[in-house]
């Protein structure tokens, strides 16, 4: 190191003239050479290999930014919707008031579920605040996409009661440059019915209906589950039906559940109650998972702890490629925020699509500091 410090003096000392002479002087010292040219800056980079054996990085050199697939934006109209109600009167399990005040994180646990903590946080991508959409009724659509601003509104929700309902709207929203969200209910079929192959030939018919409508499409079969039949059921049917629906040209498959599944409070579920649900086989079909993640009206949780708790559980159970959110809402700004940002932090999230429907209840329209925390969510890719 005395040597070191030696030839630094000398070198400060010196013409250009010497200064060469001394460093084709030690050009046989590879490591003093890789020193000097780190250090002083004189010595092109390319030629530090030679000198000492690997590259002397640039100071001013950025870590890069993983990009990500996203769909355009554009200008958007129609769909149809569904009226939400509070989460203590749907029928969901209710939630305890014992825990922790809302906010983006809990420090409760679901009973049985064992690491339910947040995911892995990763590195926001430049793209990452292009991954939400929004559910508005046909008749606002205009309305509710004007006071939210169109850039980076680019999923559109849509729901259908039957496989043959007209897919005008699937037109609609593609051709104003964004990627419809879709789910069906099943009609007057039973899900054990569609697992039997009973609707395989209306499911055969969307498919070829789906194939005149050129562009990216996600397609489900009843969201939001339970409640409404056994878990078997729908297992075996979305096994038999996802893949009929997979055949779509440009479409990709899979389920949006519950959300509260996913809850740091008592009513969530362990992963043995849901894997009940979502089976390994049906990870196998599914293209991605999705789930409803509302702040409860008790605002005690709000969407982020249940966006949180599905990605770890995604990352420890397995199996999954592409995770998603159907629907999200809440009744304070803070928690609109909070789940835009886990959706911004975590690469697993392709999508998610708030619920500006109302009239009341999860789904109240978002005014006021509501509305701003999702205008101010979408404007960057970075937390807000």
């Amino acid at each position: 190191m005395k040597i070191l410090h030696w030839l630094q003096g000398l070198y400060n000392r010196t013409n250009k003239a010497v200064k060469i002479a001394v460093l084709v002087s030690v050009l046989s010292f590879g490591s003093v050479g890789a020193y000097l040219e780190h250090n002083f800056q004189f010595i092109s980079k390319s030629l530090v290999p030679a000198i000492g054996g690997g590259n002397i990085p640039d100071k001013t050199e950025q870590s890069t930014q993983i990009a990500e697939d996203s769909a355009t934006s554009g200008g958007k109209k129609g769909t149809t919707s569904e009226g939400k109600k509070s989460t203590s009167s749907t029928g969901k399990k209710p939630a305890s008031s014992s825990s922790s005040s809302s906010g983006g994180t809990s420090s409760g646990g679901s009973s049985g579920q064992s690491n339910g903590g947040s995911a892995t946080p990763t590195t926001p991508s430049s793209t990452a605040h292009e991954k939400f959409g929004m559910s508005a009724p046909t008749n606002l659509w205009n309305q509710r996409l004007s006071e939210v601003g169109a850039s980076n509104i680019n999923f559109r929700r849509i729901f259908y009661q039957e496989f043959g309902d007209s897919l005008t709207k699937v037109s609609e929203t593609i051709n104003a440059g964004m990627t419809p969200v879709i789910s069906w209910k099943t009609g007057s079929y039973s899900w054990a019915q569609v697992a039997a192959g009973a609707a395989d030939g209306e499911l055969q018919s969307l498919v070829s209906r789906l194939n005149a409508i050129p562009g990216k499409k996600y397609l489900v079969i009843h969201h939001e589950p339970a409640g409404d039949g056994t878990a078997s059921d729908f297992v075996a049917m979305q096994l038999h039906a996802l893949p009929i629906l997979g055949t779509a040209s440009q479409a990709s498959v899979g389920i949006i559940a519950n959300g509260w599944w996913w809850s740091a409070q008592n009513q969530g579920y362990s992963d043995s109650e849901i894997a009940q649900w979502i089976p390994s086989s049906l990870k196998n079909v599914c293209d991605f998972i999705g789930a409803d993640t509302y702040q409860d009206d008790q605002l005690v949780e709000d969407g982020s702890v249940k966006a949180s708790r599905l990605a770890a559980w995604a990352r420890r159970t397995g199996g999954v490629s592409a995770l998603g959110i159907g629907e999200f809402n809440g009744f304070t700004a803070s928690s609109i925020t909070n789940v835009m940002n886990v959706v911004k932090a975590d690469t697993l999230f392709k999508w998610a699509l708030v619920w500006n429907s109302g009239p009341s209840g999860l789904g109240t329209p978002l005014e006021g500091a509501r509305l701003q925390a999702f205008i101010n969510g979408k404007s960057t890719p970075n937390p807000t």
